[in-house]
């Protein structure tokens, strides 16, 4: 493993940037620790170069990352390039099929005012330490419950890319490490999400295209298709955006909490 190096800049932005530029690697391939977001001083005076301490990020790390149950599926458009469409691929027709039972039912149990507001404080707490190197401050911090399960907001517009990071691997990173956490603090802890910005709108709006485009290739061939492994949230949006489409069906395939979702033609096509 390649120790950490100290690097310094205007901002933790230049930063990073002379850290890319030294060790030949992009952004994504870094594992950095923001050690002081720096500041400009009163006209000029007294200001302080940011510091990160940088290094290449080991393939153990985004394993770990990608296996987290909450990990998002690899989608991209010409917008983002974080929203790819590699996820898609062609399943064979004589696949068998899981039962999953209804993956479009609400996540989760229903908690209590008062588990929310403990969930709340200690989501905060465990929070507070990651994201004030970031931010400067700790951010004010949102939870609540819906059917997608637990979500807790980040709010700092200010600094929504830096908490969200390239392809979402920061606010990833951060809800693995929390979720961690909030076991080892609290017997049978629900598992929360993490949003900032437009990340959580973006990923569902992306799931919805990727569930679009399998059923018309479904459509179109005759033929299953499949999305690559998605965690339960991501399955459960495939599932909800073609439900009411009557050319096909879905279904949940494989084991663990990563599962690929069948989209499967209700008419197959005649040679």
């Amino acid at each position: 493993m390649h120790p950490f190096r100290e690097f310094r800049g205007k901002n933790v932005d230049e930063a990073i940037l002379l850290a890319c530029q030294a060790l030949g690697v992009e952004r994504e391939d870094l594992e950095i620790d923001i050690v002081s977001m720096g500041s400009s001083g009163i006209f000029g005076l007294g200001a302080k170069k940011a510091v990160v301490l940088a290094r290449r990020r080991p393939p153990a790390v985004l394993e770990s990352l990608h296996a987290d149950e909450e990990a998002t599926p690899s989608l991209q458009d010409s917008k983002h390039p974080e929203d790819s469409e590699d996820a898609l691929e062609e399943a064979p027709a004589d696949e068998s099929e899981d039962d999953e039972g209804d993956e479009t039912a609400p996540q989760g149990r229903a908690h209590s005012p008062e588990e929310m507001e403990r969930l709340t404080a200690e989501v905060t707490r465990l929070l507070a330490p990651l994201l004030t190197p970031i931010c400067g401050t700790a951010p004010a911090i949102t939870v609540r419950q819906d059917d997608d399960g637990i979500i807790a907001r980040i709010d700092d517009e200010a600094h929504n890319g830096l908490i969200i990071g390239r392809e979402g691997q920061t606010i990833l990173a951060l809800q693995y490490i929390l979720n961690r956490m909030l076991t080892k603090a609290w017997r049978d802890a629900p598992r929360v999400q993490l949003d900032a910005g437009d990340f959580r709108a973006r990923q569902i709006q992306r799931l919805r295209s990727l569930a679009q485009n399998l059923a018309a290739r479904a459509k179109r061939s005759g033929r299953i298709q499949s999305t690559g492994p998605l965690s339960s949230f991501h399955r459960r949006m495939v599932h909800l955006a073609l439900r009411d489409d009557t050319e096909v069906r879905t279904v949940s395939k494989g084991s663990g909490p990563l599962k690929r979702v069948l989209v499967c033609p209700n008419r197959r096509r005649t040679p």
